[in-house]
């Protein structure tokens, strides 16, 4: 009789965790982000999809990057950088210096939030038990539909209740958790 490895160690539920916060973090602020330039700077559609857009560009080149550095300094301690600097870059949204600022704002924190991805499924991948690898990573990715719904449920209810610059002070906040 085989016995089952565990899965859910104290570390794998927090990279978990962690996950999915990044997860929702990046959905509540997609959804607010082209409303918040449009109020904010006036940005034009075009604007306001380069501002959405800017983060996905970013998020691809903070995953380029990453798999090479993280063997030369450690999975943890680009885990930290990428963890520190999120909210940073998050509250970059917050100066008012132009659409071009907020641009390269969201430049900025998609870097972190694909160098924060990349590193967590990463660690994940490893220390997962062999036998269970393929259930671990798919508990992993689970946030990211999670994180759509609620997303999803926050956004129509307070799209109408709250201003954009709240929207995002929350996120900024639960970044900080």
């Amino acid at each position: 009789m085989q016995t089952k490895t565990n899965l859910w160690t104290k570390d794998f539920i927090i990279l978990s965790l962690v996950n999915f916060f990044l997860t929702l973090i990046f959905f509540l602020l997609n959804v607010t982000i082209a409303l918040y330039a449009v109020n904010e700077f006036n940005a034009s559609t075009g604007q306001a999809g380069l501002v959405v857009g800017s983060f996905i560009i970013g998020s691809l080149i903070g995953r380029l990057f990453t798999g090479p550095i993280m063997n030369k300094i450690g999975q943890k301690q680009i885990l930290v950088i990428g963890l520190i600097l999120f909210p940073l870059t998050t509250l970059l949204y917050f100066i008012d210096y132009g659409i071009s600022f907020l641009i390269m704002s969201r430049f900025l924190n998609g870097i972190t939030v694909g160098i924060a991805g990349t590193v967590i499924g990463t660690i994940v991948a490893l220390a997962v038990p062999a036998s269970r690898r393929g259930e671990g990573i798919s508990y992993l990715g689970s946030p990211y539909h999670y994180g759509k719904i609620v997303r999803l449920d926050t956004f129509w209810t307070q799209i109408n209740q709250f201003p954009v610059r709240y929207r995002c002070n929350q996120c900024t906040r639960t970044q900080n958790m």
